[in-house]
């Protein structure tokens, strides 16, 4: 498996309209250095799991109308720039392969989808997140604390949690209360914010610089 090469196991989402590829992707891949969270036999459906749960790697079938594809593949880019993207497709002519690799895609494989060649262009991908890593860039984490009905103690959960998760010598932890008519977590930790998520989309967009200016320090 690709997975023997290197010991960060790949998070691997599947696009595929055909039921049997994705089943045999998931038996012959889904092991030792690769886990598949998720599956979908349409781009809409695909790019919903792949925002909402950030994989390594999305393996996405080129449809017969490439162009529709490729635009899935921009967006996925320029949402999470870190993912990888393998396309698979029927055709495999010099100018398709390097329309996808201009759209975003850093491996394309040949339908019907051969596992050998799947597990190198894995190690493809492995060695370009290892190279993302060592250059400093990691990815956060987002763990959401969502209650059914008030007064069930979720602002508690989440002080307490961001408290023990600041503590850890090598973390970053930023707490949103998403609450907005009655969000009380500031009180809770004893740190009223002088500003609000208003200030920090005040130009329609966040940055990580615009960050630091508009949260409230905690002492822990």
């Amino acid at each position: 498996m690709a997975g023997t090469n290197g010991n960060r196991t790949l998070r691997l989402i599947v696009i595929d309209s055909d039921r049997r590829a994705r089943v045999y992707v998931k038996r012959r891949m889904n092991g030792d250095g690769i886990r598949v969270i998720g599956e979908a036999d349409n781009t809409q459906a695909g790019l919903r799991l792949v925002r909402g749960l950030q994989p390594d790697v999305v393996l996405l079938e080129l449809e017969a109308s490439a162009s529709h594809t490729l635009e899935t593949v921009k967006k996925i880019k320029e949402e999470l720039p870190d993912t990888g993207i393998i396309l698979s497709s029927h055709e495999s002519s010099p100018q398709l392969i390097l329309s996808c690799i201009r759209a975003g895609a850093q491996e394309f494989v040949s339908r019907p989808i051969d596992a050998g060649e799947l597990e190198k262009a894995f190690d493809h991908m492995r060695k370009l997140l290892e190279r993302t890593i060592s250059n400093g860039k990691r990815r956060g984490k987002v763990l959401s604390v969502f209650s059914a009905k008030g007064g069930i103690g979720a602002t508690s959960i989440v002080a307490n949690l961001g408290i023990a998760l600041a503590e850890r010598p090598d973390a970053k932890t930023i707490v949103v209360d998403l609450c907005f008519h009655m969000g009380d977590l500031g009180l809770m930790l004893d740190q009223p914010p002088k500003y609000s998520l208003t200030d920090a989309f005040s130009d329609g967009s966040v940055d990580s610089s615009k960050v630091p200016a508009v949260v409230a320090k905690h002492s822990s």
